[in-house]
């Protein structure tokens, strides 16, 4: 595999391929009873954070964090800057999960006076 070249062929490549990794977790799951959380961070012009969790993203971080080794001969040090990356991670998921739903609210609010605003950017 070779490095894009373009920042849209590198977009192109990761709507794809990201789709196809989440695929072949879901499956992964099905077949393995597996517990998987996939995390996807962008680096275009809107860099965007992609998650793929099965039972859930909350529950699987969760179940890491629990029971990640406390022990200094285990790293305790590098654990705790772990659990803090992904707490800052599930942080902004959620802060992205809110700011989706605001914008599913507003666009109902919108669209809920009768008037395609896809239609108007036509002209």
């Amino acid at each position: 595999m070779a490095r894009r070249e373009t920042a849209k062929q590198r977009s192109v490549t990761l709507t794809k391929r990201r789709q196809g990794l989440f695929n072949k977790a879901a499956e992964l799951c099905r077949i393995c009873d597996a517990r998987i959380a996939i995390m996807v961070s962008s680096t275009g012009s809107k860099e965007k954070v992609y998650a793929f969790g099965h039972s859930s993203v909350d529950a699987i971080f969760n179940k890491f964090l629990d029971d990640f080794p406390d022990s200094e001969a285990a790293g305790a040090s590098h654990g705790e800057e772990i659990k803090s990356a992904c707490n800052s991670l599930h942080e902004d998921i959620k802060a992205l999960e809110s700011e989706v739903t605001t914008l599913i609210m507003q666009n109902k609010k919108i669209n809920a006076g009768g008037i395609s605003w896809d239609f108007l950017d036509e002209f």
